[in-house]
Parts: C-alpha cells; structure tokens; sequence
C-alpha cells in the first residue's frame, strides 16, 4: 500500500494530464476524473500531508461540529475556522434575504429586490451570527410599553438566524429525518454486533433537498464501517467514505485527515485499533484556478530525495522516496461517548510541514 501521499501526486498527474472530462461548472473550468481511490494505512500514517501546512485545528474545530449535529457557523467562526463562511453568506442571500423576494407570476419565478438597495455584507453578515440574531429581529418594532411587536413580513423567515445553513452533515449524522441519530446507531452495532454489515452514516437526504433546506448539499455524502481482528485478537475498525464531488486541491487534503481522525474518535469509543481508511472519489476534480498550486505542490513532492534501505530483515532493499506523513497523532484513550471530545483531546506533534500553498477557496 503506497503512501497517501504518494497516491495525493499520481492521481493529481491523471487529473491534469490525463482526465476524463474537461468542462465549466457554476465555480469555474475544471478537469475531473470518475473514480479515483485511496487507501490509506492508519497504523502507519496519520495521513496530514506535510508538503504544504494543513490547519489541523480547522480539522478538528470542523468535525467536533458536525458530530455535535451543528449547523450554524457561530462556532466555527469563534474559533477562527472560516471554512463554511462563504457558503453560509451566499446561502443566506440566496435563501433568507430580504432583498430576495419570490413573485411567482404566470409560472415564472422573478426576484423582485425589496427594501435595500444593497444586502449586508460578509462583515455585517459575520457580526449578527455572532450576536445570534435572527432576521426577523431586524423587522421589530418595539412599543413605548416596551413589548416587542414582529409585524408579519411575507419575505422574512422568522426561524432563520443567521449564520444557519439548515439540514447539512451535522443534521443528517445526528437527526436523519429529524430523528435518526446515525453515528450513535454505528457506535451501539460497533459494541453489540461488529459484524453488522449495515453499519453506515449518510449526508444524502434527497427528501431535504427537493425541499430546499439543505445549505450545500454533501460533498462527502457516504460512511461505511467493517471491523477485522489483528493478530493480538483485538477488533480493527476500518472505514469507507465515499465522496460524490472532490475538490482535489483545496477540499481533498483536509476530507482524509478529517475522516482519518472520525475513525479515530471511533475506535476510542468503542476501544478498537484503527485499520485501513478507504476514500473514494466519485468525481475528482481540479478547478484550472487551481493548476499553478498544484503545480507547487507536484515539485515540492519530486524533490523529496530517493533513498535505499533494507527491508523484511534485509532480504530487500527499498528504493524510492519517503513519503509518509511523519506527524503523530495523540488521543485521550478514555473518552467513551462521542459527544465528549474536545479540542484538547486531539495533540499533533512531528508536524514540520512545508510552507502553505496559497489557492482561492471556490465556494
């Protein structure tokens, strides 16, 4: 099984030079391919790549969120993960703003602006999800009794508040059709009946989408869990995780160091070893904005130096480069319930990554 990050560079080079769709899509030109798969030894790497810096604590901060069944940014944006922002704003004006009003006339849909000239800004937009306002608090009209009034507006959703991006992961994890707790579900089989071969967590609600409630639908849309035991007799949990639309450079080094860590989290909980993480890509892609990054990264790969060393006690050498993430990953080993990690329970030492690569996040 080669390095993840051996496997990163030879698939980056089919997608660019080799993909099997070069077309436009609402984000930008992009080169994709069908299919691309990882797999990944986590008893042997904790796969953070370490050619260009990795935020681990946006990893960390992201996936706490999520399995906590969050989805609204504030969190997020307290601890300086701005990850979902940009989609949280575009989300919000193309859903809740006021500016936005839906006049459905003759079976056409037109959008009538109301009230402003121009919506909020990012920065305003940032600021009422940290006061935890909602829209409609920007339509009271507080009485000289001091009672607050909400006179009825059609273009105001008097449950939005701001900074929410409605049923994404964290719903779909924790509250499935508003009451299936999926990644408790997996948790109990995993104790109960490892065995089980329906151990699965889905993002892909289609019901919620045809709705509209959903603030992007899932990128990494499918979990499956399959434990094996190792020669000591203890269970080995391993994952699949399916990822129906892969932003190969930006989205894709952080979606393996997340998966890796959930299956961590796991594992603890349900006192496992880790075994194998499977990523697959369904369409892996690479936005063309993107090619000059990659290109940085690609070089950076080719100049980690070949080396020779005896292997499987001297028999044979192993010729090639070093490729292995070298950061090590300590967790608490006593957490039990997957509600009760915290950010000080997760420590990443031997990080010494190369300097970041600077790409525009495309949302």
């Amino acid at each position: 099984m080669n390095s993840y990050q051996k496997q990163y560079y030879d698939i980056t080079k089919r997608i660019m030079e080799e993909p099997h769709k070069v077309g436009s899509s609402r984000i930008g030109d992009m080169n994709s391919r069908f299919c691309e798969q990882m797999r990944i030894n986590l008893r042997k790497e904790f796969p953070i790549m370490d050619i260009k810096w990795i935020k681990f604590e946006n990893v960390v901060h992201e996936l706490l969120w999520m399995v906590r069944g969050e989805t609204n940014i504030k969190y997020l944006i307290e601890n300086d993960c701005h990850i979902w922002t940009d989609d949280a704003y575009r989300y919000y004006k193309e859903k809740y703003s006021p500016q936005r009003f839906y006049n459905k006339t003759n079976g056409l849909t037109k959008q009538i602006p109301l009230l402003f000239d121009n919506d909020i800004t990012k920065e305003e937009f940032v600021k009422r999800t940290l006061e935890e306002k909602h829209l409609i608090d920007e339509f009271s009209i507080e009485r000289e009794d001091g009672t607050v009034e909400y006179p009825y507006r059609p273009w105001v959703n008097i449950n939005y508040r701001y900074g929410d991006m409605d049923r994404i992961y964290g719903y779909q994890w924790r509250r499935f059709n508003e009451d299936t707790d999926q990644l408790q579900n997996v948790i109990d089989k995993l104790r109960t009946n490892p065995d089980d071969r329906r151990m699965i967590i889905t993002g892909h609600n289609p019901d919620d989408l045809e709705r509209g409630i959903v603030g992007l639908p899932s990128c990494h849309n499918y979990m499956q869990f399959y434990v094996t035991t190792n020669k000591e007799g203890q269970r080995v949990l391993n994952t699949f995780c399916n990822i129906r639309s892969n932003d190969w450079f930006l989205g894709q080094p952080y979606n393996v160091v997340q998966y890796a860590l959930l299956t961590i989290m796991i594992a603890t909980v349900v006192e496992m070893d880790v075994g194998e993480l499977v990523i697959n890509a369904v369409d892996a892609h690479l936005y063309h904005e993107h090619f000059e990054p990659a290109k940085i990264w690609l070089e950076r790969y080719k100049k980690i130096p070949i080396k020779q060393e005896p292997i499987n006690g001297g028999r044979e050498w192993f010729v090639g480069r070093d490729t292995y993430c070298k950061a090590k990953l300590t967790v608490n080993n006593e957490v039990r319930n997957i509600d009760d990690f915290v950010p000080e329970d997760f420590e990443l030492t031997n990080y010494n990554p190369q300097p970041y690569i600077k790409a525009k996040l495309l949302t």
